[in-house]
């Protein structure tokens, strides 16, 4: 049985995520392993539907689907990661081109390599790479609205950068959540980076882009993260608010559309 791994790009605005939408409270399960996405419990308006269904009939066997992070609905991957086990006996480059003729346009599949069999696209993944475009602008670029966030006033990026600060590291991100605590299940994560980047600069207007690494997020974790980011930005808040929200003494700011919201990323060990 050959073990093979995808890496796939798709644009989300008309997907309910990457695999089957979940409630609130068992999307809070999640954080530990998911199960496997077969073509029996996938939804038809999922990538992973879409995916299931088309490799299944090129393998002509039922597969199961293991993806490195589940994006929620409207969240678009720039690097997706998945495996499967099948005894296909395409070549990787034949099962390659093969995807990209039958799926939606939507969705690409950059490439297909051969992996040891234990290897798991979320198991041995070591971190999760999300990125937010902002354009910061008093108009909307048409071009970009399905893509990028659009805030109209200026945005101190200063204060935003010190509050980015204080979110590094370890903590419990559970206030950074739409999820809620289940027992053995822990809601500490490590935020290990956290760039923002004014292109071309920081003047007035610009893209603004926030890069987030964390071992692994919580459900909404980077919406609502970018979310109180931008609200500091605006100096409607303060950077000192975020030791008050880690601590459950405030709220955490509205989340972000997901339309500027993409999994950049999924990082392993070579």
């Amino acid at each position: 049985m050959r073990n093979l791994k995808l890496t796939l790009s798709y644009d989300g605005t008309r997907y309910q995520g990457f695999s089957k939408p979940q409630s609130k409270e068992k999307k809070a399960k999640q954080d530990g392993i998911e199960p496997p996405i077969t073509e029996k419990n996938a939804p038809q308006n999922t990538v992973s539907a879409k995916l299931t269904e088309t490799l299944s009939r090129l393998a002509k066997e039922p597969v199961e689907l293991f993806c490195g992070a589940k994006t929620d609905p409207g969240v678009h991957a720039l690097a997706q990661t998945v495996n499967f086990h099948t005894s296909c006996p395409l070549s990787t480059s034949e099962l390659c081109r093969s995807l990209n003729h039958y799926l939606p346009q939507d969705v690409c599949v950059h490439s297909i390599s051969e992996v040891p069999e234990r290897f798991h696209a979320s198991l041995n993944a070591r971190a999760e790479v999300y990125e937010c475009r902002i354009l910061n602008a008093p108009m909307m670029d048409p071009f970009l609205r399905k893509y990028t966030l659009h805030v109209m006033r200026p945005l101190d990026v200063a204060a935003m950068e010190t509050a980015a600060e204080i979110l590094l590291g370890k903590h419990d991100f559970l206030p950074f959540s739409f999820g809620k605590a289940k027992k053995k299940k822990s809601t500490e994560r490590e935020l290990t980076s956290i760039k923002i980047t004014a292109m071309p600069n920081t003047d007035f207007p610009c893209e603004i882009r926030v890069c987030l690494t964390a071992n692994r997020f919580l459900y909404q974790m980077p919406r609502l993260i970018v979310g109180t980011l931008i609200e500091i930005g605006l100096r409607t808040r303060a950077p000192g608010c975020i030791e008050h929200i880690l601590a459950w003494q405030e709220n955490p700011g509205a989340p972000c559309d997901p339309h500027g919201l993409y999994l950049k990323e999924i990082l392993y060990d070579k």
